[in-house]
């Protein structure tokens, strides 16, 4: 039995070129929003892997000002993903970790409620602000969203909606994936097939 390993951002991305959205793109960005943030860059028709393969570690940008002894703290990864406001949401609301889940405070933003919308907001910006950054150094032409957030049917245009607030010279196109949280079993086949090169690709 062969076996073949890859990033797991970088299988969403191979996903989306093989089978989804950007069959016809040479050059986009994926970036994947759960417990933490994944990337991945697609450049010159091929994964960008940079030195060490390390490229596309978006989640490991600085976000803001480092303000505390832990620097980790003020990385993508800690202040813009569902886990940070699912932290936050059972500080508030003096409920357990565990029995916080990202639909729950979404549906409580789709009610008005305070926190959730003050958490939710908060989310918006962070996710933007960082989208931003990454325009403006790689001025690529798309952007793909995947995890389980774009599940939610208007997070795209919200999301949009954020950037535009924030700069409206932004005039990247922004997607969900393809295949929601299949991406990256795809991507994967898609990988072990063309590194061992034992089937056709189509």
């Amino acid at each position: 039995m062969e076996i073949s390993a890859e990033n797991d951002a970088n299988c969403v991305a191979l996903a989306e070129k093989w089978k989804g959205s950007a069959k016809e793109e040479t050059d986009f960005l994926c970036l994947t929003i759960g417990t933490g943030i994944g990337g991945a860059i697609y450049l010159n028709d091929a994964l960008y892997r940079g030195r060490r393969n390390q490229s596309g570690e978006f989640g490991h940008m600085f976000s803001e000002h480092v303000t505390s002894d832990s620097a980790e703290n003020h990385k993508f990864n800690k202040t813009a993903t569902l886990a940070v406001i699912r932290q936050k949401y059972a500080e508030c609301m003096n409920i357990p970790f565990q029995n916080v889940s990202g639909e729950q405070i979404f549906e409580a933003y789709d009610q008005g409620e305070e926190v959730a919308s003050l958490l939710v907001s908060d989310l918006y910006s962070g996710l933007a602000m960082n989208i931003l950054n990454l325009y403006y150094v790689f001025a690529l032409p798309t952007f793909y969203i995947g995890g389980g957030i774009t599940s939610r049917k208007t997070f795209i245009n919200e999301l949009k909606q954020r950037i535009l607030e924030i700069d409206p010279a932004f005039c990247a196109v922004i997607r969900s994936t393809s295949f929601g949280n299949q991406s990256g079993m795809i991507g994967a086949v898609y990988h072990h097939i063309a590194s061992r090169k034992t089937l056709e690709l189509i």
